[in-house]
């Protein structure tokens, strides 16, 4: 390929062995480049395969940077860290009386088991929560299945979880609270007490995130965004800035998967 200062678009990947990237320019020439990932700085693999695609065109990553005119990105640092459980130290905030919702789970699952293992209760086994459960805190408030506050947000005693929660070391706070999606307006008021007490901690409510009916589905879907979402803002953040400060002239686009709409009025059995 020339050294020609034409546009070019880039897509790279990071997975756990391997960083791909692929250059495509504006004749239509497709190149494709491979290099190591480096766990420790996840950014200096992503540079690596630039630096190789600059030589292709005649140049360095430096000198190709600039010619980007689209970069969008996608990486396994979620699924990586969910799969190895190797997540931030997570604390959730539940209504008074709900704190077991992730330990009660959906009772139990019979996928792939006889009829005799069935019958045997004594040997099924759950899932081990990500969540500690020293690290579950309830807080007394009531909303009903219409969005009626039977029972106003105790606020102190919500004060008095979020501090616990931060004595104890944890790096980011989920919040669960019943028919949130109905009267959202406790839910971010713990929110907001939370960016009273430690501004920088990572919080996810989820009337936020999956504002919809199933307290379980709801509970663990915020959980499990809480518990990976403050590796994923920093190896992104630093992804941006650094390619950035590389000569980029944009944000990268993120690629992403969701399931589900934040708002989605898909109907379940239970609360």
């Amino acid at each position: 390929m020339s050294g020609s200062p034409g546009a070019v678009y880039v897509s790279s990947d990071i997975g756990g062995t391997f960083t791909d990237t692929v250059v495509a320019d504006e004749t239509g020439t497709v190149e494709r480049y491979k290099a190591a990932t480096t766990p420790d700085d996840l950014v200096r693999g992503v540079l690596d395969t630039f630096e190789l695609a600059g030589k292709a065109r005649g140049t360095d990553a430096q000198g190709l940077l600039p010619q980007v005119r689209l970069f969008s990105h996608g990486t396994t640092i979620a699924t990586n860290a969910l799969l190895q459980r190797r997540g931030a130290r997570t604390g959730v905030i539940h209504t008074a009386g709900f704190g077991d919702t992730l330990y009660i789970m959906r009772a139990y699952k019979s996928f792939g088991l006889d009829e005799a293992a069935l019958k045997n209760y004594r040997r099924l086994v759950k899932q081990q929560p990500l969540i500690d459960r020293t690290l579950i805190r309830e807080v007394p408030e009531r909303v009903d299945y219409q969005g009626r506050v039977l029972m106003p947000l105790d606020e102190d005693a919500a004060r008095r979880a979020v501090r616990e929660l931060i004595d104890e070391g944890v790096e980011a706070i989920a919040i669960s609270l019943l028919w949130c999606f109905k009267h959202p307006e406790h839910e971010q008021r713990v929110k907001a007490i939370i960016a009273e007490e430690a501004p920088d901690l990572y919080v996810t409510a989820s009337s936020d995130i999956l504002a919809r009916m199933n307290e379980y589905a709801r509970t663990v879907t915020t959980s499990i965004n809480a518990f990976l979402g403050p590796q994923v803002k920093r190896a992104t953040g630093n992804l941006g800035s650094t390619m950035r400060d590389q000569g980029l002239s944009h944000s990268p686009l993120l690629m992403q998967q969701t399931a589900a709409s934040a708002r989605s009025s898909r109907p379940a059995s239970s609360q």
